[in-house]
């Protein structure tokens, strides 16, 4: 099974509703988010300022974030410019933001290529799996802080694991992975089979399986993405049989997840 851009599209907009839904439900801007330095206002600033870069990046422009490294001093800055702190306000600029995207990407070839952040450029599924991603885990957070359900759909998973695929080259850990020697195939239930392998401190990732790996990992979609944006070990899919791992160096399974830094 292999998704598509109409897939990831969709997830885009359903997701930007449930974010902007909960938003506007009454909660109070300054609370703490729950393991986040954050208040609310400012994860919804947050939100609003990646949809209006990404926004401007499926137009053509560039992305403010030049330097993978210094994401989080660019995203504090962009934070302190917005100002805007009232959450209808902010929840208006996201749903406007990224139904422009939405928009926008129904119009794309299905291999069209954007510009990303660092210099990157990335085909449309991952491009729009990004955004998936910020919206259901930082829609996660928010549901949790306040005691209000939220669930990630496989199918939503399954757009943010396009984007984790192409992005993990760029975002390894480079204590972790120096002098790493290792080949690691990735199965995810019921959607796709990628191949890991790890050199040099360099990553190159492989669509499917038989690259003669090291260990094999098969993983729930909705797991392995808690765990990608660090919100989960890799331990508890395992002790849940979501995860299992086996071959001649099945330990490297549980190392596997902090080779990266969260996307």
């Amino acid at each position: 099974m292999e998704g598509t851009a109409t897939d990831a599209i969709d997830a885009v907009a359903r997701n930007t509703a449930r974010v902007t839904t909960l938003l506007r439900s009454g909660l109070d801007p300054n609370q703490q988010v729950a393991r986040s330095e954050w208040t609310i206002s400012e994860l919804g600033s947050h939100l609003a300022s990646g949809a209006a870069a990404y926004r401007e990046m499926a137009e053509g422009g560039e992305s403010p974030y030049d330097d993978l490294g210094a994401r989080a001093a660019t995203n504090q800055a962009r934070l302190e410019s917005l100002g805007e702190r009232d959450l209808s306000a902010l929840a208006d600029v996201i749903d406007e933001e990224l139904a422009s995207i939405v928009a926008t990407s129904r119009g794309f070839p299905g291999d069209a290529v954007l510009r990303w952040h660092g210099g990157l450029t990335m085909p449309l599924r991952p491009y729009l799996g990004a955004m998936v991603g910020e919206l259901a885990f930082h829609g996660q957070d928010l549901a949790r802080t306040v005691g209000r359900p939220w669930t990630i759909e496989q199918r939503d998973a399954h757009s943010v694991i396009d984007f984790v695929t192409f992005v993990t080259p760029h975002i390894l850990d480079p204590v972790k992975t120096r002098h790493l020697d290792v080949r690691v195939e990735v199965r995810v239930r019921g959607y796709e089979t990628s191949t890991f392998t790890f050199r040099d401190s360099q990553l190159t990732v492989m669509p499917g399986g038989g690259h003669r790996p090291q260990v094999t990992m098969s993983v729930e979609p909705v797991a392995l993405v808690q765990v990608a944006y660090k919100r989960s070990s890799l331990t508890r899919p395992i002790l849940t049989g979501k995860a299992v791992a086996w071959g001649r160096k099945p330990w490297i399974a549980l190392q596997f997840p902090g080779f990266f830094q969260a996307p």
